[in-house]
Parts: structure tokens; C-alpha cells; sequence
């Protein structure tokens, strides 16, 4: 748990969040219910078990069951042994995934104190009584509420002071599934509370039994996830062009390879004079050359449009779904652009000669569209250079 450098203003909230945490303890402790150790004991294994099968989402994220028993606690043994589950959940969840000490403090604390603040509004709305009934239900489920609530305002609010990003739009970003994940605690804890007011230890058994499977499922579930994605980023990385980060010529066999697609038009270009660059400025420049196009082309085009380092100093642009008139905009658009740009060791512009092949109906052959959008292109380099041509093709 590497140490690092961090905003005053958030050792400052982690400390403010601290104090309040302490001081709400000492207003609204309740002592431990020596009598029942057999039922606290079951408590905080069941807790420190769920915790150490959480389900890592992402590099950042990590889903637990655990705090699924914060209320259960709350109802059956009081506020004070379930604050102390929060610091041990705060504690585990820290440890396992090695975060630095001051974040361990925040966690256990901001723990803490939701589980405090839900246990308040849990007791003064009368939720306590035996079994849990109409009254006790609404309260139940409004302590549970103000418990998630506190938690995602103060976890935003971390968020807002480590990235700068406001508190507003941490709480935006939250989005549906950071919502719907918030339910489906919620959702748990009610009925895992309502289970302990009912049968007492069998329900902590059976519902703890079932928690932990559930946990179990979703770690696998997790774990097949995450190996998908770097599967698919390993696929990914396999098709870009390392140098230009563009796609590669693997990547435009792939498409080839593909059923015939819909009307789409395909842009050929060649950089003007880039042997001469090379030559004469060294291949160190002639990279930076290739990679400032590749930049550049991306900034001119749609984010569904692909481009391709087709080899050396030539690329292929594919425009799906786009007619002639469009994609000579984009090909102006792209040589434009280009032009803007300096070579600053040349002293003049960037310039490159482009062909564009256009096929007006759907199932064109893809290697005619790039043969076609070549020959275009030969045709720009005669007529002078830094200019395009196109042609339009049917089936």
C-alpha cells in the first residue's frame, strides 16, 4: 500500500468524515450484546467471508455482498456491533486490494458512519419491533435507503476531489448499473433483515449460505468477463499498426474476409514526396510523419469510419454507409487539414494524393472498391498531386 501524494482538501474530508464517524458512534453506540455472542460470531464470519469473495468488475471496482449484513446486525444486535462489521468490511476490502492508508481510513469510516446514520433513521421511525411488521417494513426500507444514499454521496465525493471532476457529475456518472447495483444490495439486506426477524439463526444460515453462492457466481462470472476483455484487447492490439496506432493489414484482410456490406465508399491515399522526406530528414522524422497522419485523418473523419495503414507510406480509409457527395467532403475535409499542418524541417505543408471508390448499391466487391480507389488515386499523383479523384462503382 504504496503512499502518495494527495490533495489537502481530501486528507482534510477524510479527516471531517472521520470525526463525524466518532462522534456519531459516541452519540448513538449501543453495547454489545455479550449474551448473543453465538449469533455476533455467525455475524462476522459470515461478513469477513463475503468480503474476501467480492467480485472485481474492473481495475478500479470491486462488487461485495458483504455489507448485505450491516442491517441484520442493526436489527438484531444494534448499531454498535454493526459499525464495527463496517470498519472490518472497510478494513478487508482495503488490505485485499491494497489501497494506501489514508483511503483505508475513508472506507472505514465512510462505512461506519452510513451504517450509523441508516441505524438512526431506522430507530427513530419505530423499525426496531418484533417481528418486523408495516411500520418496521417502511423503516426497514428507509434505513437501508439513507445507508446506500450516504454512501454513494460520500464516495462521490472522494471521487470529485482525487479527479477533479465535480460532485454533480461524479453523481451523473454514477449511472444506471452503479443504480441498479445499488438495488440489488438493498434489495438483499431487506430481505436477509426480514429472514433474521423471522427465524433468527436459521435465517442468517440459509440466507448466508445462499449470499455466499451468489458471491461465489458472480466471481466466476467476474473472472470469465475479465478474461473476455483482455482476450478482445489482446485481438485488438493484434490488429493496430504499432507505429501510426491505425489499424493494420491483418485487420483489412479481417473486413475482406467479411460478408459483402452496404453501400460504403473507400478512400485510397498516398503521402506526396515521402521518399524524399525520408531520404533526406532521416526515417525518425518519416515515423513522426506517418503517425502525425494518422492523428490527423481520425480527427477528420466519423468515429464508425476506419483507418488503415494499408503499408509504407499508403492508407485506406473505410466510409460505410456514405455516398459520393459525403465522402468527397470528408476526402476535402482530410486533405485540408493536412495542408494546415507545417513539416516544419521541410517548411511546407503535408500533402497527400487520394482516390475515392464509391459503391452506389450494397454488396460490391471490397477488393474491387480498394483497386478502384487505387487507380483513382494514381490518377490525383498525375494531375499534380495534393488533390483526389473518385469513381463509382455497381455491382
Amino acid at each position: 500500500m504504496g503512499e502518495r501524494k494527495l490533495p489537502k482538501c481530501y486528507v482534510v474530508t477524510v479527516s471531517g468524515i472521520t470525526i463525524i464517524n466518532l462522534a456519531m458512534l459516541y452519540s448513538y453506540s449501543s453495547a454489545i450484546p455479550w449474551d448473543d455472542w453465538f449469533l455476533l460470531l455467525n455475524f462476522f464470519f459470515l461478513t469477513i467471508l463475503l468480503q474476501s469473495i467480492s467480485a472485481r468488475l474492473t481495475h478500479r471496482i470491486s462488487f461485495t455482498l458483504a455489507t448485505t449484513t450491516i442491517f441484520p446486525i442493526i436489527y438484531s444486535l444494534g448499531v454498535t456491533p454493526a459499525a464495527i462489521v463496517a470498519l472490518i468490511i472497510g478494513l478487508i476490502d482495503g488490505i485485499l486490494n491494497k489501497k494506501y492508508w489514508l483511503r483505508i481510513v475513508f472506507n472505514m469510516s465512510q462505512l461506519s458512519l452510513c451504517t450509523v446514520v441508516g441505524a438512526v433513521v431506522f430507530n427513530q421511525l419505530g423499525g426496531s419491533s418484533v417481528p418486523i411488521m408495516y411500520k418496521g417494513l417502511i423503516a426497514l426500507s428507509l434505513g437501508i435507503a439513507t445507508q446506500m444514499i450516504v454512501n454513494i454521496l460520500l464516495v462521490s465525493l472522494l471521487a470529485s476531489i482525487l479527479t477533479g471532476i465535480s460532485w454533480g457529475r461524479q453523481l451523473r456518472q454514477f449511472g444506471m448499473a452503479g443504480f441498479f447495483n445499488v438495488m440489488e444490495k438493498a434489495l438483499a439486506s431487506l430481505i436477509f433483515t426480514l429472514l433474521v426477524s423471522s427465524y433468527g439463526f436459521w435465517g442468517i444460515i440459509a440466507f448466508g449460505l445462499l449470499l455466499i453462492h451468489l458471491s461465489d457466481l458472480l466471481g466466476a462470472s467476474s473472472k470469465i468477463s475479465n478474461e473476455r476483455m483482455m482476450q478482445f484487447e489482446l485481438e485488438q492490439a493484434l490488429l493496430i499498426d504499432e507505429l501510426t496506432t491505425a489499424y493494420n493489414f491483418r485487420f483489412l484482410n479481417n473486413w475482406l474476409n467479411e460478408p459483402k456490406s452496404d453501400k460504403m465508399a473507400v478512400i485510397f491515399m498516398d503521402i506526396d514526396n515521402f521518399g524524399y522526406y525520408n531520404e533526406l530528414y532521416g526515417h525518425q522524422q518519416g515515423d513522426e510523419i506517418l503517425h502525425m497522419i494518422t492523428k490527423i485523418v481520425k480527427k477528420s473523419i466519423r468515429d464508425k469510419d476506419k483507418v488503415i495503414r494499408y503499408g509504407g507510406d499508403e492508407f485506406i480509409v473505410l466510409l460505410p454507409k456514405l455516398d459520393t457527395k459525403n465522402a468527397v467532403v470528408i476526402g476535402e475535409r482530410i486533405l485540408q487539414n493536412l495542408e494546415d499542418f507545417m513539416i516544419i524541417s521541410a517548411n511546407q505543408p503535408l500533402t497527400v494524393s487520394m482516390g475515392i471508390a464509391v459503391a452506389k448499391e450494397a454488396n460490391v466487391d471490397k477488393q474491387q472498391l480498394i483497386t478502384v480507389a487505387d487507380e483513382a488515386m494514381y490518377k490525383a499523383k498525375q494531375s499534380g498531386k495534393s488533390t483526389l479523384r473518385f469513381k463509382e462503382i455497381s455491382v
